[in-house]
């Protein structure tokens, strides 16, 4: 690019940040032509802009904008699209979550709202809407027969059925809305109770399938937004 392109680019971007109401960074690594073309399309069909530039210009935008995206600069690594929205925040929100669900290569990094930056997780927060709890994460501990963490926007609803040796947790109004905290997790590693756990969307909400080595007793425990199953082996 040359010298008065590069300046034009700065310039352009710098403008866009100037007057936005949130700007979040993807990476779109693994994406087809046209699917690059449905996420620019759906940004700017919902009042935003979808903007690629080479890190070293977009960290010189973002400086040159406003003290509200300086904190952007870190995370400028890999092949990323910032995405921007003019008007309403979590309506953009909303927007690229869903790009996300249904492009599974497009991956949010994280955003900037109001000068805080919010990891991915919380970019995904409002998309949840408001008569459904966003889930942000599922975590495993590997102590005594294991723990399995579910952490979320709000409380949640729950309720649980014991198989053999399996748990079901169902989780009623609760959605997951980043695909990467829908991939099962593999933890016969660790060697305890615990062998998977295997996140599903389902109609009306979330389930949560734990699989374990033998029968074993469970306790659960909610804290504000964090749900916590301990897992005890049976005589």
């Amino acid at each position: 690019m040359k010298r008065a392109e590069k300046i034009d680019s700065v310039q352009e971007l710098s403008g866009d940040l100037g007057r936005a109401t949130v700007a979040v960074l993807a990476e779109y690594r693994g994406l087809t032509a046209g699917q690059m073309n449905r996420l620019r399309r759906a940004i700017r069909e919902a009042d935003g802009r979808c903007r690629v530039a080479k890190n070293t210009l977009a960290k010189r935008a973002v400086s040159a904008s406003s003290s509200r995206y300086e904190r952007l600069g870190p995370l400028f690594q890999g092949p990323l699209a910032l995405l921007i929205g003019f008007h309403d925040p979590v309506a953009m929100a909303k927007v690229v979550v869903k790009l996300a669900e249904e492009l599974p290569k497009l991956e949010i990094k994280g955003a900037v709202l109001d000068g805080q930056v919010l990891p991915a997780a919380e970019v995904a927060a409002p998309a949840a809407g408001k008569g459904h709890a966003a889930i942000t994460g599922i975590g495993f501990r590997p102590q005594a027969g294991g723990e399995v963490i579910v952490r979320s926007d709000r409380p949640l609803r729950y309720g649980v059925s014991s198989m053999d040796r399996a748990v079901l947790l169902h989780l009623p109004d609760a959605a997951i809305p980043v695909a990467n905290n829908r991939r099962p997790l593999d933890t016969r590693f660790f060697g305890g109770t615990v062998q998977r756990v295997v996140p599903q969307q389902v109609p009306g909400g979330t389930e949560v399938r734990i699989e374990l080595r033998e029968p074993a007793e469970v306790h659960l425990n909610q804290s504000g937004s964090l749900l916590t199953l301990s897992f005890t082996p049976g005589s």
